[in-house]
């Protein structure tokens, strides 16, 4: 919902948006989820909700303004920076989740792993809801 874009909204505005989400047992769903029942929400409280299994589906019905979608940041970067979807910003939403990132001491690989925790813990810290780029000229 495009109207949603730029600006900063309660939680309970997304609601009135259809939700394009991942298939039940996605881990993208499953946080999502965990988020909604930390602040006494569920899916129920979508008036409609559409799943898709595809992200690259979900990112096009997102950019059609089919309707918004909730995923890192990292997955549609490239769809941000040229515009095709915007970032809602919810007023109060704090969204924490813990990663655990093990390897082999002494592996001959320790620089390659540290790059990639450190690429990984940046794209985790960057979860976020997605709507379509607000139409030039809509307030």
């Amino acid at each position: 919902d495009s109207l949603l874009a730029g600006r900063t909204v309660e939680f309970r505005e997304v609601f009135q948006s259809t939700l394009v989400l991942r298939e039940k047992g996605s881990g993208t769903r499953e946080i999502f989820e965990n988020i909604l029942r930390q602040y006494n929400y569920s899916l129920d409280s979508f008036q409609n909700i559409i799943e898709i299994g595809n992200m690259a589906a979900i990112k096009k019905l997102v950019a059609s303004n089919i309707g918004i979608t909730f995923l890192y940041e990292i997955v549609a970067e490239q769809e941000i920076e040229r515009g095709e979807l915007a970032v809602i910003d919810i007023a109060g939403l704090n969204i924490i989740r813990e990663f655990n990132f093990v390897f082999l001491k002494d592996s001959a690989y320790t620089d390659k792993f540290t790059e990639y925790f450190r690429m990984m813990k940046k794209a985790a810290s960057r979860l976020t809801w997605l709507t379509q780029k607000r139409s030039p000229g809509r307030s």
